[in-house]
């Protein structure tokens, strides 16, 4: 383990310049700010709570106010204009928007920060946004994670991006770098993290102290939807948990189950490969495979978090649609460069049905509902039947509306999509037809292999019951 301590841990020298750089932005908002509330410049997030991973100096610089009324307008009349200028002056600036606009600057040596506008509520009570938040966090974690558990709460980081599910963005639905310090909190260490986290059902509640077991009812049915809870020791009304879907947590569960039994680094620096084009279509044509693509211009910018959420809704959709044609979906994914194309994927069982389908009646002793099902279908010479099957239920055979997995993409699923997306093409299986733009993209070229070969990396090396790579003891 101390091996991989070593490669994520920030150097002396990245820090120094990450804190060089919070102390020039901070004197600069000081000295460019023209108030007339108290505010202060803080630096929050793992850089302040020292849990940062190496090469990942990304700082959050909280501008917090004491202005009990302000709003969007305010920060952006008061707070962001007047800032653009000298801070566009030294640095690339670009203005973004989450629950408040804010502001992210990239010096010459590529560290980034966003200046975040927020609330200084002087307790928990009076927030007046999640983002007012942030600070409450960032001294929580201070307070109750020893310089020891720093090096731990890397590795989980690590652990969890590893195989996928670091982050609680609407791309990944994963794990917070908040949500890896409590945990590292409530176990002490990154291999007792992993024991309690391989026995994990879903849903799962997890807390800081031992719950009695009404709490833990009375959790489950306030947070109904969510595949993990961990009440947020800062706001105990709020599950800091609340981003991890079932799938993330399901692959938290079966990487923490295989790592326990096979200690590797791949599954800190899992080595992505990208298949070649020409092997992947030989997989599909020699498996006799159904995949199908929807490839999507997007028409304006959107911030991500905003477009992974239209396009997972989209996919969502474009499945129960496959689905009710008759066609059974094996896997769906979505990818993005974030700013011109987005790519949908579908695998069904087949790409065509045959043209009759088997349409199951009501049970005899339902009359009046027999009644019409016989007299619905009788005489109708698009169907076969009714007649009376060995079970005793009535059917008939009905033709199908479609038979091919192209004519539901074409004519259903990209019928009614939002005016952020138009359709560039439908692709199914000539991986060639795919636009070179694409084809040249590595990041979509590794989620392509493990769209058409499915295992992901880490998976196939680290969870082998066979494995003889086992480094970390």
């Amino acid at each position: 383990m101390e091996s991989v301590k070593e490669r994520i841990r920030p150097t002396k020298e990245e820090l120094e310049a990450a804190w060089d750089f919070f102390h020039e932005v901070k004197e600069l908002i000081e000295s460019s700010l023209k108030l007339r509330y108290e505010f202060k410049v803080e630096l929050e997030g793992s850089l302040a709570k020292g849990t940062c991973l190496r090469n990942e100096m990304d700082l959050d610089i909280f501008i917090l106010v004491r202005n009990d009324a302000i709003n969007n307008e305010w920060i952006k009349r008061e707070i962001i204009d007047p800032l653009i200028p000298p801070l566009s002056a030294r640095y690339a600036v670009q203005l973004r928007y989450a629950t408040h606009p804010y502001i992210h600057v990239v010096r010459d040596d590529g560290i980034e920060a966003d200046i975040v506008p927020a609330y200084w509520a002087r307790s928990i009570k009076e927030i007046k946004t999640s983002v007012d938040r942030t600070p409450f966090h960032t001294r929580y974690v201070i307070n109750n994670l020893s310089d020891a558990q720093k090096d731990e709460v890397r590795l989980l980081k690590k652990f969890f991006k590893g195989i996928g599910v670091y982050g609680a963005e609407v791309k990944v639905e994963g794990f917070s770098g908040y949500l890896c310090e409590l945990l590292i909190i409530k176990y002490g260490n990154f291999i007792d993290t992993l024991k309690s986290i391989s026995k994990w059902k879903i849903p799962h509640v997890v807390a800081i102290g031992d719950l009695p077991k009404h709490e833990v009812k009375l959790l489950l049915k306030l947070f109904k939807d969510s595949a993990l809870i961990f009440p947020d020791p800062v706001d105990l009304k709020r599950n800091a948990a609340a981003a991890v879907s079932k799938r993330s947590l399901s692959l938290a569960i079966v990487a923490s189950t295989c790592f326990l039994t096979n200690p590797s680094e791949t599954f800190f620096f899992p080595k992505r490969e990208a298949v070649s084009i020409e092997k992947l279509g030989k997989y599909i044509i020699e498996s006799k495979r159904c995949l199908s693509f929807i490839v999507l211009k997007i028409n304006e910018e959107l911030v991500p978090d905003v477009l992974w959420g239209i396009l997972k809704k989209i996919l969502k959709r474009g499945e129960s649609i496959i689905s009710q044609f008759d066609f059974k979906v094996v896997d769906s994914r979505v990818w993005s460069d974030e700013k011109e194309i987005a790519v949908l994927f579908y695998e069904t069982e087949s790409c065509n049905l045959s043209e009759y389908k088997l349409h199951e009646g009501p049970p005899p002793h339902v009359k009046g509902n027999l009644s019409k099902f016989i007299n619905k279908y009788l005489g109708n010479r698009t169907v076969f039947g009714p007649w009376i099957s060995g079970d005793g239920r009535p059917y008939v055979l009905r033709k199908r509306k479609y038979t091919e997995i192209t004519d539901v993409l074409r004519k259903e699923v990209i019928s009614s999509l939002p005016k952020e997306f138009s359709v560039i093409d439908i692709i199914v299986n000539v991986l060639t037809k795919l636009p070179g733009k694409l084809l040249a993209d590595k990041d979509f070229t590794y989620w392509l292999t493990e769209a058409v070969l499915k295992v992901p990396s880490w998976m196939e090396a680290g969870c082998r019951s066979d494995s003889s790579s086992s480094t970390l003891c």
